[in-house]
């Protein structure tokens, strides 16, 4: 075990020095290699490494037999922290509403909401069960607006449909939107469809 975390962390060097200009070295590296580092060492130089670059972050993929988290270091852009920095992401156009509307429309009731019992990546992604019912809402002046009128339309919605295995959903961007800090039950699910044509007034996203 602690061979394998000494290459791993080794060539995962090789990878973010360009990137942070990290003037951080490995205990192998600064015992002119006559040392290899424990699993403390590892942890404390992951460390230094996150906090060195925003494009860089800790996971943990398993725990070991002697139940210490063994982790994965992702390089890449920083993670979106809410809906509209994935839809950026992702390239997806979207609009808001200019005014305050009232606009019919079919949302998700919510009747059971299931965490995984296992982390995937970072995530206890989510399950829902629920059904569609017609509604004429109240919507305020900058809801955000994503018409189907555009090349990705079909990935707006593999993100936005409340039960798609790989969207916004099951991976955790709704949480906070879904369950009540007091009380029983769930809000209704934060995306609803305009089924019907309907003049939306709105203005670009900047």
């Amino acid at each position: 075990m602690k061979r394998s975390f000494t290459v791993w962390i080794t060539l995962l060097f090789i990878g973010v020095n360009v990137l942070c200009q990290s003037t951080f070295q490995t205990i192998a590296e600064k015992s002119d290699f006559t040392s290899t580092s424990d699993y403390e060492d590892v942890m404390t130089f992951i460390d230094h490494l996150k906090k060195s670059s925003p494009y860089i972050r800790v996971e943990n993929i398993a725990t070991s037999a002697e139940g210490r988290e063994i982790p994965l270091l992702i390089i890449g852009n920083p993670l979106p922290e809410n809906p509209e920095d994935l839809l950026n992401l992702h390239g997806i156009k979207f609009e808001k509403l200019k005014n305050d509307a009232e606009i019919e429309v079919e949302k998700f009731n919510i009747s059971e909401l299931i965490g995984s019992e296992r982390l995937n990546q970072g995530h206890y992604t989510n399950t829902i069960e629920g059904q569609y019912l017609k509604e004429s809402i109240d919507f305020p002046a900058g809801t955000i607006v994503v018409r189907t009128d555009q090349p990705l339309a079909n990935v707006a919605a593999y993100l936005l449909e409340p039960q798609s295995n790989d969207g916004m959903m099951t991976w955790n961007f709704f949480d906070r939107y879904l369950v009540p800090q007091w009380g029983m039950g769930y809000y209704p699910y934060p995306v609803y469809k305009v089924l019907d044509r309907t003049d939306l007034k709105t203005i670009p996203s900047l």
